[in-house]
């Protein structure tokens, strides 16, 4: 029971990471939030800035040319998969 609970939050999690990534390549091309998608945006990054941004500190940004990719969500996801699939064999079907 426990185990299927977090197994759910952390599979939200991993969505609300992909739409985090998501806006901020709308951010990148001009895209300035406002009304409801202000107040989503300052949510999405709320929820996810108190994991990734000791990430980012802690790996440097992968340059591109001008571009620079955060590599600390790639190793967010990887840290989740690998604690989700232990917990996806816990729970029965």
């Amino acid at each position: 029971m426990i185990s299927s609970l977090v197994t759910a939050v952390l599979e939200l999690y991993v969505f609300v990471l992909f739409a985090r990534v998501i806006m901020g390549y709308a951010v990148a091309f001009g895209y300035r939030p406002r009304g409801v998608a202000a107040a989503i945006f300052d949510g999405v990054y709320a929820v996810t800035d108190p994991v990734v941004r000791p990430l980012d500190r802690l790996i440097p940004p992968l340059r591109i040319g001008n571009a620079a990719i955060s590599l600390g969500y790639i190793v967010l996801l990887l840290i989740i998969q690998f604690v989700l699939y232990p917990l996806a064999q816990l729970i029965p079907f």
